[in-house]
């Protein structure tokens, strides 16, 4: 059965692809992600042990017009992460109810009030982090210098301001390598209390030095 399954899941996520060309070079790229679902998975061979999987869509449009889906394979508490190139700005509800069938579990969505996020079935909030007047001033240097793109590579997690949560403890798994984490805003927070996850898409106000966003997104595991 779970061989079935998992020769469906790939069928229906081939249908999706689409071989195409990201340039290079691009500037005035804005970016738009969509949270799609939460699935079991069937340890791809990319990874073993894989019991888990968050697919995100990207489209990214302005000078540029090209689309993303994104998976998270989750295994044995690390997350493995592979971007697949799909027909730019695809139906990603089709795409949502597709996933469906595989479905782990529906996220509470948290819900910002006075720049705290919280829902009403968590014990927990979370709101962005305070500024840091030296990460701010590295970053928009390198901003200026064009060098933005290898900001996380060069200063790792200690680049990435992450929020602040209380009533919880939390462990960084995943962060989306575009995007900066650095002066940025939350966008959206989603609670998934039964696998004890936490994701969060956030919004970077500053632009790089193409005019590109930097948006992302930031994966968290509950540790109590």
């Amino acid at each position: 059965m779970v061989k079935k399954k998992e020769m469906l899941l790939l069928f229906f996520v081939s249908i999706f692809l689409y071989t195409y060309e990201i340039p290079s070079a691009t500037t005035n790229c804005k970016q738009l992600f969509t949270f799609l679902a939460l699935t079991e998975s069937f340890a791809p061979s990319w990874t073993s042990g894989t019991n888990l999987s968050f697919w995100i869509g990207e489209d990214v449009g302005g000078e540029c017009y090209w689309s993303h889906l994104i998976q998270i394979a989750i295994s044995d508490g690390k997350a493995f992460s592979r971007d697949i190139s799909v027909t730019p700005y695809p139906d990603w509800d089709s795409f949502r109810n597709g996933l469906r069938h595989f479905q782990r579990e529906l996220p509470e969505e948290l819900v910002e009030e006075s720049g705290v996020w919280h829902c009403s079935t968590a014990s927990f909030t979370v709101k962005p982090p305070p500024p840091d007047s030296v990460l701010l001033s590295l970053l928009r240097k390198a901003v200026h210098k064009g060098n933005e793109r290898w900001w996380n590579q060069n200063h790792g997690l200690e680049g990435i301001l992450q929020p602040i949560f209380e009533g919880i403890k939390i462990e960084l798994i995943h962060y989306y390598e575009a995007g900066l984490y650095v002066g940025y805003q939350l966008s959206k927070v989603y609670y998934f209390s039964d696998s004890k996850y936490i994701l969060i898409f956030t919004h970077q106000p500053m632009l790089a030095s193409g005019l590109d966003t930097m948006h992302g997104f930031l994966l968290f595991k509950i540790r109590r």
